[in-house]
């Protein structure tokens, strides 16, 4: 820290502190954009799959109501059993 305090004494310290800490605010930007883009493509992720799961649930949902909600098939019309002695 001492020496960082001593080069910034100077003029041409002083700019090159500036330009050092130029280079770093621009880094921190960088960095920023990238993790905003990877924040979003996180969130459309969770997104697709949460819109996954739920049309799952709702297909099975639609097979059960199909399932228990079908009539049972007609037993008129068939051959009676005979008894044959």
């Amino acid at each position: 820290m001492s020496s960082l305090r001593s080069i910034s004494e100077t003029a041409d310290g002083q700019m090159k502190a500036l330009q050092v800490g130029h280079q770093i605010a621009a880094q921190q930007v960088a960095q920023m954009q990238k993790l905003r883009g990877l924040v979003s493509q996180q969130m459309t992720m969770m997104a697709t799959w949460l819109q996954t799961e739920q049309t799952d649930k709702d297909l099975a949902q639609a097979r059960r109501e199909k399932f228990f909600g079908a009539t049972a098939p007609s037993t008129s019309g068939g051959e009676k059993t005979k008894v044959e002695w």
